[in-house]
């Protein structure tokens, strides 16, 4: 059995710049490659946490929104949300996020 390592991102594993440092960046792929599972869990939005994590190997669903999204960040399979049906309004209330989990992301919605 692997151990699952799950860091946030700001305050963290960002720098005051909110970027991923060179050495941090090259440890946690390096080990990734090993086979470590490595994840993170922030409560920005998928889109924000896309791009201080740009770089990182995450070949696992990420924890967005303080836990209320858990989607793969490549291909935006949904593995959980606990966000309640209907909270969305507006052009995106219909897309995506109908039923539970198990879904991938549909529409052109901020996640």
């Amino acid at each position: 059995m692997s151990t699952l390592y799950v860091t946030d991102l700001d305050g963290t594993l960002l720098n005051s710049d909110d970027r991923t440092s060179q050495f941090s960046m090259e440890t946690i792929n390096g080990l990734v490659a090993k086979g470590m599972q490595f994840t993170y869990a922030t409560a920005r939005s998928l889109v924000s946490a896309s791009v201080v994590a740009k770089g990182l190997s995450t070949t696992i669903p990420v924890i967005a929104y303080n836990g209320a999204l858990i989607i793969h960040p490549v291909s935006l399979y949904i593995a959980a949300r606990t966000l309640p049906t209907g909270i969305f309004s507006g052009d995106h209330a219909e897309e995506g996020f109908q039923g539970g989990g198990d879904q991938k992301a549909k529409g052109n919605m901020a996640l």
